[in-house]
């Protein structure tokens, strides 16, 4: 984890950077990477505050892509915080999402976390 303070510093900056340009894409890269830098400090509930925005602003947005990563990080973060049952329709939509648009690495990554929220 020794990174993830100065990854979370750019990241920050990056995000103020967005905002003020009014580009709604960086905004949502940057704050997806905070969400997951939340997760790596072991922050759940920051990532999963911080992902849901990104969730609520791609899907009306059509970021896809973006969308689906951030449901994997609130997926990640309720099987962190023993909740297994509630990772799963979350890593369901996300690798649904993932199928649709052909993203293979990620849709790889939620189906390894769905099998690991259904014990396989």
């Amino acid at each position: 984890m020794g990174h993830s303070r100065p990854a979370a510093l750019h990241l920050r900056r990056a995000l103020r950077l967005a905002v003020a340009s009014g580009v709604r894409h960086p905004e949502l890269r940057a704050t997806l990477g905070l969400a997951e830098v939340e997760l790596l400090e072991h922050r759940p509930a920051e990532a999963v505050r911080l992902a849901e925005r990104v969730v609520e602003l791609c899907h009306t947005g059509g970021y896809r892509p973006l969308e689906a990563r951030a449901l994997l990080v609130i997926a990640t973060a309720r099987l962190h915080q023993g909740d297994p049952a509630g990772a799963v329709p979350l890593a369901e939509q996300a690798a649904d999402l993932q199928r649709g648009i052909g993203h293979l690495l990620d849709l790889a990554r939620s189906e390894a976390l769905l099998a690991r929220a259904r014990g396989v």
